[in-house]
């Protein structure tokens, strides 16, 4: 089953239920749906990954602001600006789209989704509504091989998370 779907079907899991609040927090939760449960736990249904690096506040990828301009473009996520903070969420075309794929899958595909699905709850049950320095120092600590460009709060440059 591996390869056959493209990564932003993990975005869609990812903003499904609940918004995002925050470029950084969609960001982080991306990292760590990849880290720690396609990875970790060898949920892998396609070989495209985002490709993080080290950035101002740990792991960023550039691929995954594309792929979220994307969907956009598509009408399948919304991203909401209110007072400089960005909020993430699947539009019903997005929920249908979802549905549709995962009703015509194949079974072993649909039964990697669902568990996808389920960790990937999970994760934003645990992290979504945190506050933002606290799934940051997680990262930090966890994964300090991203750590080495960030940025504190005000703004001044460590080589390693100390916060």
């Amino acid at each position: 089953m591996r390869g056959s779907v493209p990564r932003q079907l993990y975005l869609l899991l990812l903003l499904d239920g609940d918004p995002v609040k925050q470029r950084l927090r969609l960001q982080k939760l991306m990292f760590l749906l990849q880290k720690e449960i396609i990875e970790r736990k060898g949920l892998q249904a396609s070989t495209e990954e985002y490709d993080f690096t080290a950035y101002n506040y740990g792991p960023f990828s550039d691929e995954l602001m594309d792929d979220v301009e994307f969907l956009k473009d598509l009408g399948l996520i919304d991203v909401i600006k209110e007072n400089d903070v960005e909020l993430y969420k699947i539009t019903e075309k997005g929920e249908r789209f979802l549905a549709d794929f995962l009703k015509k899958a194949p079974d072993p595909l649909k039964k990697l989704f669902q568990s996808i699905k389920h960790e990937v709850e999970k994760l934003k049950k645990k992290w979504n509504k945190e506050p933002l320095k606290k799934l940051l120092r997680y990262v930090y600590e966890y994964y300090p091989e991203y750590t080495e460009n960030i940025r504190s709060s005000t703004g001044s440059r460590h080589s390693r998370a100390l916060f």
